[in-house]
């Protein structure tokens, strides 16, 4: 007889409250077959590492907070869970039943951390969504985060809250991090522009907010952009010359030549958006700016990638070296999306040069 499937519950965590602050999970119903300890503890896990990041919540004014006693209790949780069932040997089951096995790798400053969210000025009376993941630390760098075109979705930089990363990098690098929505995106007036004149103007509201924070080394931000927000971040460079260092995942840096071999949907999005006129694709091709550009970059692509073709991510590359800047190209075995495990050793090291902290003699 087959062995009949845990039932899914909602549930209210009434140990999880602040004001008008609360949290919804997933839990599992405690089987007959667990043990005791593990019905114990059920209550409190989360099926999917998704429910985890409930632990963000936001409350009816858009801020965002990170709630200490709850990441206390789920840390403790987990270790008493592991623990427990770690000596009856059910390792195997221990991350598809215990999704709090991801608060092993964020440390206590980051639990205690705080996510806000803010709308600036893009300078020309437009409003621009921001969110920003702030550290105490004085003298610390940041980085600025643009998405992609995120299928859709139009998420904006609530991507990156959503995903948990925003949290895990702040607190793994102790920086500032924050997420900027592009023009059509998020909360961010439009209409979008494809990485136009637009794009680019929300992109430096949001560095020279990130500027004007307590705590952030103006000397010390690093943006970086994924496929479309690439595209922007690489013409943001040009015009942002006190950038410490920019990264750039799956973009276009020229856009003329990618939109003759595109195909037909992207073609519709680029004449909508943009435009086909020679300034609309020079106002988006960071190939013809490479001489302007005075930050060390770094270039992640995909060598299959059928929406950016790699020897885009080649020539940019030796543009950028021709200048005689600092330019590292990594090139994996993948399509446009570069998967996790290879790309984070590469961004991992990377940042953790840029930010180390400045020797001290005495």
């Amino acid at each position: 007889m087959p062995r009949p499937q845990p039932k899914l519950m909602q549930r209210r965590n009434n140990n999880i409250r602040m004001g008008n602050v609360s949290i919804w999970s997933l839990v599992r119903t405690p089987s007959r077959r667990r043990s005791s300890a593990a019905q114990r503890l059920m209550p409190i896990t989360f099926n999917t590492r998704r429910r985890l990041r409930a632990f963000i919540l936001q409350d009816a004014q858009g801020l965002f907070l990170f709630v200490p006693r709850a990441a206390k209790l789920a840390v403790a949780k987990f270790l008493e869970f592991r623990a427990s069932w770690t000596a009856s040997g059910h390792r195997r089951l221990l991350t598809g039943y215990c999704a709090c096995i991801s608060f092993s790798s964020i440390s206590i400053l980051g639990l205690m951390m705080a996510l806000t969210r803010h709308i600036i000025d893009r300078g020309d009376g437009a409003e621009v969504e921001l969110f920003l993941a702030r550290v105490s630390t004085a003298n610390a760098g940041a980085m600025l985060f643009v998405h992609g075109n995120q299928g859709g979705l139009l998420l904006g930089g609530r991507e990156a809250v959503d995903d948990g990363s925003l949290l895990l990098l702040s607190s793994k690098l102790n920086i500032t991090v924050a997420a900027v929505s592009q023009p059509g995106f998020g909360s961010s007036d439009g209409p979008a522009d494809f990485c136009g004149p637009a794009t680019q103007r929300a992109i430096v509201a949001a560095l020279d907010f990130i500027r004007t924070q307590p705590g952030v080394d103006p000397g010390r931000i690093v943006l970086y952009g994924n496929s479309r927000g690439a595209v922007a971040s690489a013409m943001v460079a040009a015009q942002f010359p006190d950038l410490r260092a920019i990264i750039l995942v799956a973009g276009v840096y020229d856009l003329r030549e990618v939109y003759q071999v595109s195909s037909r949907g992207l073609q519709r999005a680029i004449q909508r958006e943009a435009g086909l006129s020679n300034e609309a694709f020079l106002d988006r091709s960071a190939l013809y700016h490479a001489h302007r550009i005075q930050t060390e970059t770094l270039i992640l692509h995909g060598k299959y990638d059928d929406r950016a073709p790699v020897d885009q991510a080649e020539r940019f590359a030796a543009a950028l070296s021709a200048t005689g800047l600092p330019v590292a190209l990594n090139i994996f075995e993948c399509g446009h999306r570069i998967p996790r495990e290879q790309r984070m050793p590469v961004f991992r090291n990377f940042l953790q040069r840029i930010f180390a902290p400045a020797a001290t003699y005495h």
